[in-house]
């Protein structure tokens, strides 16, 4: 018995290896179950990305960079998902940039030039559904804006002018309803705001001081366009009618009165001229009035002149317009519905001329 308990010693280097040669069989020889039932399972970490990565399913050419001279590079994460893929020119960032989430979902979108953001960008919600689109000029926001919730409800209304918050801007909650809604002037809020009380479970209107123009240049509007189609009557009730295109550049004198030009071209088929048809020429200075303080509604009165002819045929001009401003723009750019009535002394007749059109702006 006392020989049996008494230890092993192993007293060569070749006993030893014939002794783990031995232990290491009679280890294997034990039943699977057996560990199975002495030891938890030990979970070992992936190696692989959960899920398929987005940026492996888009064609070659989107992970290219298109300009001459430029390189493309890549942003992965620990698991060799493509995180940022981006073109860069002499050390700066110049065109495609996209960016992924950890989950291999789209994030961002757009192009860059000489280190700034440039044209359509689109950001996404981690769960894939849009958050934003927004033009950019120079790195600078510019243009209608619009924002969604992750459950692609309306988030944000808005518009940019050289990056800064401009005109009417509304808040939504996830449900749909108003939060806040009113002005901006250069990133500034102007007027009186409706905002939700958040304690008192209602809205409640604040008024808010003006706000100066940030500089001379912030007040001009250049890329505004209006489109309407026309109808003529002379003073003995014969009448005519065209289309008419205007280019209608302003100044913001202050937040309620602007000054601005029309230029217009209309083409025109008219009964109380010699020439059947004609190209007729229209410029106007123009002042602009916020009815009662609104942006919603808009007076205008010019004048100037029309002609048309190698024989400089025309005659002086009086014209007087309303214009409905709308808080979305209609087909991404129309943004005003404009009705108005001119008055033109020529000699040796004089006309009456309506339009009703649409404002564009880009």
């Amino acid at each position: 018995m006392q020989d049996h308990l008494r230890p092993i010693t192993i007293k060569s280097k070749r006993g030893c290896l014939r002794f783990a040669a031995v232990f290491s069989l009679w280890v294997g020889s034990i039943a699977p179950t057996a560990w199975a039932q002495s030891t938890p399972p030990v979970e070992l970490p992936s190696q692989t990305p959960p899920i398929e990565d987005a940026a492996a399913s888009l064609p070659k050419e989107a992970l290219k960079c298109l300009g001459q001279g430029e390189e493309g590079r890549t942003e992965r994460s620990p698991f060799g998902t493509v995180l940022k893929f981006a073109c860069y020119k002499n050390g700066e960032l110049n065109g495609q940039f996209m960016s992924w989430y950890e989950d291999g979902k789209l994030k961002q979108k757009g192009f860059m030039r000489a280190g700034h953001m440039v044209g359509r960008w689109t950001r996404w919600h981690a769960n894939g559904k849009i958050q934003d689109r927004i033009n950019w000029v120079n790195g600078k926001p510019q243009g209608k804006f619009r924002s969604y919730h992750p459950n692609g409800k309306t988030a944000i209304l808005g518009e940019f002018k050289l990056g800064l918050k401009d005109g009417l801007w509304t808040e939504f909650d996830e449900q749909g309803r108003v939060q806040s809604k009113g002005r901006f002037l250069c990133d500034g809020k102007i007027g009186d705001w409706i905002e939700w009380d958040e304690e008192a479970e209602k809205s409640r209107a604040v008024e808010h001081p003006p706000v100066t123009p940030c500089s001379t240049f912030d007040r001009f509007d250049l890329l505004s366009f209006e489109a309407a189609g026309t109808l003529g009557f002379q003073t003995n009730f014969n009448w005519s009618g065209s289309f008419m295109l205007g280019w209608t550049p302003r100044f913001r004198i202050t937040q309620n009165w602007a000054i601005g030009l029309f230029f217009g071209l209309r083409p025109e088929r008219a009964r109380f001229s010699e020439k059947d048809t004609f190209m007729a020429t229209r410029a106007l200075l123009r002042l602009e009035w916020n009815i009662m303080g609104s942006r919603r509604w808009i007076a205008d009165l010019g004048f100037g002149g029309e002609g048309w002819g190698k024989d400089g045929e025309g005659g002086g001009l009086f014209r007087g317009a309303a214009h409905y401003v709308l808080d979305e723009p209609k087909f991404k750019v129309i943004d005003r519905f404009i009705a108005s009535v001119s008055y033109m002394k020529y000699q040796p007749r004089s006309i009456i001329v309506t339009t009703l059109g649409a404002g564009i702006d880009l």
